[in-house]
C-alpha cells in the first residue's frame, strides 16, 4: 500500500515538473507576443500612423472575422499544396541522393545541374511552370515541389558521405554489395542529415506554394493564401493582406513544430534529440562502463 502511494506520489511530482518546464519554455516568446502586439497597437495609435498603410493588430482580427471562411478555405488549400510539394521532395529528394551516392560517375555529372535549379529565382521559374502544367493546383505544387527540393537532396547526400569510412570497409570486407551497404548502413547514418532537411523543406514548401499561387493560382474562391494576398495588395485591404501574410508564417511555424516532433519520435537514438528530450522533462540514465 505504502509502494503504491510513493509511485502515485513520484508520478504526481514528474508531471507537475513537466508542467513547469513547459510554462518556462512558452512564458518568453508568450511575453516577447504581447510586448510587440501592445507597442504596435499604441505606437500606431500615438503617431497617428493611417490603417491603409499599417493597420493595428485590432483592425487584423476584424480582417480575420469579417473574411473568416475565405480565410481557411485558403489556408486549408494552401497546406495541401504546401504537403504535396513536401511529400514529392522527400521522396525524390531522398530517392535522387541515393541513386548518386551509389555512382560517383553519375553524382560527378548531375549534381551541378541540381545546384543550378537550386540558384534559378522562384519567381522566374512559376511562369515557365504554369506554361508547362496549366494554371492551378499542379502547377502550384510544382513550384513547392522546386523550392523544397534542393535541401531534402543536399542533406541526404551530405549524410550519405558523411558514414565513418571503416564501417564502410568493415561492410566491404564481408562482401557486402553497394545497395546493401546503401540500405544497411549509410541510409541509417544519414537519418539525421535527411530530418534536418526535411525541417528545412517544410518551411520553404509554404513559401514555394504561396509564391505559386501569386503566379498560378486561381479564382472563384478557389486560390490559396498568395491569390489572397495579391487580390488583397489590388484593392488596397492591407488589413487582410496582413491576415494572409501572418496566416501564411503560422503555417510555416506549425510544419516545422510536427517536423520537430517527428524529429524527436524518429531519431530518439541519436545524440541531437537528448537536449530536447531533457527540456521536455524525460528522464535520462547515463551508461555507465563496466558491468554491475
Amino acid at each position: 500500500m505504502g509502494t503504491s502511494a510513493e509511485a502515485t506520489y513520484q508520478a504526481s511530482r514528474r508531471t507537475g515538473s513537466g508542467l513547469r518546464r513547459r510554462i518556462r519554455r512558452a512564458a518568453p516568446p508568450l511575453a516577447g507576443l504581447v510586448l510587440i502586439v501592445l507597442v504596435w497597437q499604441f505606437g500606431a495609435s500615438l503617431l497617428e500612423i493611417p490603417t491603409y498603410l499599417l493597420p493595428r493588430p485590432t483592425d487584423l482580427a476584424e480582417a480575420a472575422v469579417e473574411n473568416r471562411e475565405q480565410l481557411v478555405q485558403s489556408l486549408l488549400r494552401t497546406a495541401a499544396s504546401s504537403v504535396s510539394g513536401l511529400a514529392l521532395a522527400i521522396v525524390l529528394g531522398i530517392t535522387g541522393a541515393v541513386v548518386l551516392g551509389l555512382s560517383n560517375v553519375i553524382e560527378r555529372s548531375l549534381f551541378p545541374y541540381a545546384v543550378m535549379l537550386q540558384t534559378i529565382p522562384t519567381i522566374a521559374i512559376a511562369p515557365i511552370v504554369v506554361i508547362w502544367i496549366g494554371p492551378g493546383f499542379r502547377s502550384i505544387v510544382a513550384v513547392s515541389f522546386i523550392i523544397s527540393f534542393f535541401p531534402m537532396f543536399s542533406n541526404t547526400s551530405v549524410g550519405l558521405h558523411s558514414v565513418d569510412p571503416e564501417a564502410v570497409n568493415l561492410f566491404r570486407l564481408f562482401g557486402a554489395s553497394r545497395w546493401r551497404t546503401m540500405w544497411k548502413l549509410r541510409l541509417p547514418g544519414a537519418m539525421p542529415y535527411i530530418m534536418a532537411g526535411v525541417r528545412i523543406s517544410a518551411g520553404l514548401s509554404v513559401i514555394g506554394a504561396i509564391v505559386g499561387e501569386f503566379v498560378a493560382g486561381t479564382g472563384g474562391g478557389q486560390g490559396g493564401l498568395g491569390f489572397l494576398v495579391s487580390v488583397a495588395a489590388t484593392q488596397l485591404k492591407t488589413a487582410l493582406l496582413m491576415t494572409g501574410a501572418l496566416a501564411g508564417g503560422i503555417l510555416g511555424v506549425t510544419f516545422y513544430l510536427i517536423t520537430k516532433i517527428v524529429t524527436r519520435k524518429i531519431l530518439a537514438w541519436h545524440e541531437s534529440t537528448l537536449p530536447e528530450k531533457d527540456e521536455a522533462g524525460w528522464k535520462i540514465v547515463p551508461v555507465e562502463a563496466g558491468g554491475a
